[in-house]
């Protein structure tokens, strides 16, 4: 087993499977579990999401709901990249085919209480 810093950089996801799909408090998170290492990590979210190809939602969703709707068509889903843009956005792709690729705002809502996104070990 491999211990990892407290803080995970975002190329630590790459061959990470996600694990789970949820809230906590207000924030949706992904936890990303990769073979040998422990513990997990879990990417907190607090702005703007895009999923590429964009999955098909009922329309009677709130954008609470759909957020955590979108996220959940991810989950068992395996990191191929992973990489932070200069608006610092993270940019996940992932290894199914077509390209499944997650993007995360790199910029504040008025609703965000602090960074847009972060990692942490769980």
């Amino acid at each position: 087993m491999t211990t990892m810093p407290s803080h995970p950089h975002a190329s630590e996801l790459v061959d990470c499977h996600i694990v789970e799909v949820g809230e906590r408090q207000a924030w949706p998170f992904l936890t990303f579990a990769h073979p040998g290492h422990d513990p997990e990590t879990r990417l907190y979210i607090d702005a703007e999401i895009t999923v590429a190809p964009s999955p098909r939602l009922p329309n009677d969703l709130d954008s609470h709901l759909n957020v955590l709707v979108t996220l959940s068509g991810l989950n068992g889903a395996t990191v191929a990249s992973a990489t932070i843009d200069q608006n610092n956005a993270l940019i996940l792709t992932f290894d199914d085919q077509p390209r499944t690729r997650l993007t995360v705002s790199g910029q504040p809502t008025e609703a965000t209480t602090g960074e847009p996104w972060w990692l942490r070990r769980t």
